[in-house]
Order: C-alpha cells, then structure tokens, then sequence
C-alpha cells in the first residue's frame, strides 16, 4: 500500500493560500475605509460625536446584516456575490471621495462590506 492513498492534502495548498490572501485584503480594505473616513471627518472639523457613531454603525453592520446577508451569499455564486459585495464598497468609497455625507457612504458600502466576509468563510470549506 502506497503512502499516497487516503493522503489529506496539505493545508496550505496553493487555493488555500489565495482564500487567505484574499480574506486579509478584504478586511484591510474594510478597515482603511473605516480609517480614511474617520481621518476625513476629523479634517473636516466634524463634532466629537460623529466618530463614536460612525464607528458603532460600522461595527452594527456586521451584527445587523449577517442573517441577511449569509442567506443571500448561500443562494447566489460566491463569485458573483464578492464582485457585487466589492461594487457596494467602491460605492461607498467613490460616494466619500466626491463629497457624499460620510455616514451616508458607510451606509451604502456596509452591505458590501459584509457580504465578503460570507463567501471567503464559504471559500475555506471548499
């Protein structure tokens, strides 16, 4: 019997290494939107409120959203659902840099920023 049959593949296989790859961009991203936005409304000169609140609604985003969005994930192409998650980001990101209400704009990317965090979990069991 050879050594090779009924062998688990390694961990760190090359698929597994881009789900990782992937999974820690999507979340720097996450958070240099989160950032960015809060170093522009501290340019701005907006009150000292408005940064504990943008980032509570950042964070209740990912509470609020995730039944939601894992049955969508589920339901859709993992594929399909990141490209339409990494659109609603670029929204928010494009809706911040021509001068759309910040919170607004945090709003309109919080769906994508949570959809991505369903298919690359969903990735790691393939």
């Amino acid at each position: 019997m050879s050594s090779q049959e009924g062998a688990v593949p390694p961990l760190l296989s090359r698929s597994m290494n881009a789900v990782i790859v992937a999974q820690f961009f999507s979340a720097f991203g996450d958070n240099a939107l989160l950032f960015a936005t809060l170093a522009l409304i501290k340019s701005l000169l907006y009150p000292e409120w408005s940064q504990p609140v943008l980032q509570m609604g950042f964070v209740a985003a990912y509470i609020v959203l995730a039944p939601f969005v894992g049955k969508v994930a589920d339901s859709f192409a993992k594929e399909r659902v990141m490209m339409f998650a990494n659109a609603l980001k670029l929204l928010g990101v494009l809706s911040i840099c021509v001068g759309a209400i910040h919170s607004l704009a945090m709003r309109w990317s919080a769906p994508g920023r949570r959809h991505t965090r369903r298919p690359n979990t969903a990735f790691l069991a393939k």
